[in-house]
């Protein structure tokens, strides 16, 4: 199973059992996650993640199990570069709630243009915390499906996957006309039945497994899978065949 979005490294307003990436990795192997698309945690709080990349695409080079995702801020100047720094990452991850900046920015749309055109997958970060549970200092903008469409509208080439959103938002944003190169991960979708309701709604070749480690607990993400009582190709598609036609498997 491949987890498209996972992260590696402390988180400053609680202790997280799972920061450091070896005890992480054993976690995830042993729910039956084969593959984890990582990025740094501390990026979250920094405007510019250049540090906070460099130190996790080190630390994990050569791992069988981790994938590095870079996080770039692409209202900065220096945001293709960055994404050039790491020619073997499948995606790259955007925070634009934490880092400040709108979808419609036509640096934002320029970048992810670019990034599609490398064949780089773009992860967009709906929201990295319930607001309700955020530290009162620091809450983050969430997106809204408007501003998702709009970039996937004006980026019609690029892979995009919507990472963090609830079932209602993505109803929303897969409300036709949908893009065809538009996925989703599960890791925020936490109604009874979620996996089926949204195999209903959005489809099943829409749908990609995340687990938003270490901030979520892995065990969420095969309860859910478990409960869904999926056929064998649903199975596949969601563990495996979605993130390859996403291009996520590098």
């Amino acid at each position: 199973m491949i987890d498209v979005s996972c992260f590696v490294g402390p988180w400053p307003f609680r202790t997280l059992s799972l920061a450091e990436p070896e005890v992480l990795r054993d976690r995830l192997v042993a729910n039956g996650i084969t593959r984890a698309l990582v990025s740094p945690l501390g990026a979250v709080l920094q405007r510019s993640a250049q540090v906070a990349n460099r130190e996790l695409a080190a630390r994990v080079a050569g791992d069988e199990v981790f994938a590095f995702v870079p996080v770039v801020n692409p209202a900065q100047g220096e945001a293709l570069a960055e994404l050039d720094a790491y020619p073997d990452s499948p995606a790259v991850r955007l925070l634009p709630g934490p880092h400040g900046y709108a979808l419609d920015d036509p640096a934002v749309v320029e970048f992810v243009r670019a990034a599609g055109d490398r064949g780089r997958t773009v992860i967009v970060q709906v929201r990295m915390i319930d607001v309700r549970m955020a530290h009162p200092d620091v809450v983050h903008r969430e997106l809204t499906a408007d501003e998702v469409r709009g970039l996937a509208a004006a980026c019609p080439k690029t892979s995009i996957v919507v990472a963090g959103a609830r079932p209602a938002e993505l109803a929303a944003i897969f409300a036709e006309p949908r893009s065809e190169r538009l996925w989703c991960e599960l890791s925020h979708c936490e109604q009874p039945d979620v996996v089926r309701n949204l195999i209903n709604s959005v489809g099943v070749d829409r749908l990609l497994c995340g687990t938003h480690a270490p901030v979520h607990v892995v065990e969420a993400l095969p309860a859910k899978l478990f409960s869904a009582d999926l056929s064998a190709e649903h199975q596949e598609a969601l563990a495996r065949g979605n993130a390859r036609a996403a291009g996520l498997l590098g």
